[in-house]
C-alpha cells in the first residue's frame, strides 16, 4: 500500500469502523478533488467485496450494466445483465455471502452518478441495506 500522508484522524476512524464485529454504512464526503476516493482506495486496497465507480451522464441501463461487469471481473463470477436494481442487488448478496474477507467491504463511488431518474436504485438500495446488510457485519461506503 503506498502511504498516505496527513489524514491521522480519517485514517483511524477508518481502522475502527474496518474492525468492528458490526455493520457500518460510512458516508464520506466533501469538495470535488480532494482525495476522498484516493483515501478510501488506498486505505482498503485488496479488501474490497466490490468496488463500483457510477457512470458519469449514463443511464439505468448503463448504470447496471456497469454494476455487473464490476462484480463479474472483480469476483471472477459470470453473473448475467439483470433489468432491475433489486435484482442486481440480489447478485451483490450472493457476492457478499461468498466472500472469504473477514469484513465485507463495498464502496459505491459516485453513488449521484448511479442513481438515475426512476431508476429505483435508491428503493433497491435501501432495502439492501435494511434487509440483508445491516444484520452482517458489512461496511457500506458512499
Amino acid at each position: 500500500m503506498k502511504k498516505i500522508i496527513g489524514r491521522e484522524e480519517e485514517k483511524r476512524q477508518l481502522t475502527y469502523y474496518y474492525e468492528s464485529d458490526n455493520s457500518e454504512f460510512l458516508v464520506v464526503y466533501g469538495r470535488r478533488r480532494v482525495g476522498k476516493t484516493y483515501l478510501i482506495r488506498e486505505f482498503f486496497a485488496q479488501k474490497f467485496c466490490l468496488y463500483l465507480t457510477g457512470l458519469a451522464n449514463a443511464g439505468t441501463e448503463k448504470q447496471l450494466l456497469n454494476f455487473q461487469l464490476s462484480i463479474n471481473e472483480q469476483t471472477n463470477s459470470d453473473f448475467l445483465c439483470e433489468k432491475s436494481w433489486l435484482l442486481a442487488f440480489e447478485q451483490l448478496k450472493s457476492v457478499i455471502q461468498q466472500s472469504l474477507h473477514k469484513k465485507k467491504v463495498i464502496f459505491l463511488d459516485e453513488i449521484a452518478w448511479i442513481d438515475t431518474p426512476k431508476s429505483d436504485f435508491m428503493t433497491a438500495f435501501e432495502h439492501f441495506w435494511n434487509h440483508f446488510c445491516a444484520a452482517r457485519g458489512v461496511s457500506l461506503i458512499i
